[in-house]
C-alpha cells in the first residue's frame, strides 16, 4: 500500500483547512481519533461563516447553531493544509513616516 501526498497523519488540537463533501472549504480542529489505521478523525468547526456556507450548500444545520457544536467526521484525504497560528506582532513597514529620512542639501 502506497501513501499518497494527500493522506497525512493528523494531530489532536491542531487546526486544518478541510474541503467537505458539500464542496465547501472550512476550518476544523481535530478533537479525537476514530480509526488510526483508516485515518478517520473527529473534528469541530471554528468559524461562524463556515456554518453559514455549509447551510447555503445544503447541509441541514439550524440557524442559531454554534460552530463548536458542529462535530463531524474528517478523513485525511479531505485535508487541504494545516492552519498555523501566527504571532500577532506589529511589523514595521518600510517607507512609513517613522523611518529615518534622508536629508538632501
Amino acid at each position: 500500500m502506497t501513501k499518497s501526498k494527500r493522506e497525512r497523519k493528523l494531530y489532536i488540537d491542531k487546526t486544518y483547512e478541510i474541503k467537505t463533501f458539500a464542496g465547501v472549504k472550512v476550518y476544523s480542529t481535530i478533537t479525537s481519533i476514530c480509526d488510526e489505521e483508516k485515518r478517520i478523525y473527529t473534528g469541530i468547526l471554528l468559524r461562524d461563516e463556515d456554518v453559514k456556507n455549509l447551510r447555503n450548500a445544503g447541509v441541514p444545520y439550524e440557524k442559531d447553531v454554534q460552530p463548536a457544536e458542529c462535530e463531524g467526521t474528517v478523513y485525511s484525504f479531505q485535508v487541504i493544509r494545516e492552519i498555523r497560528k501566527t504571532k500577532e506582532t506589529t511589523r514595521k513597514k518600510s517607507g512609513t513616516k517613522g523611518d529615518k529620512r534622508r536629508i538632501v542639501r
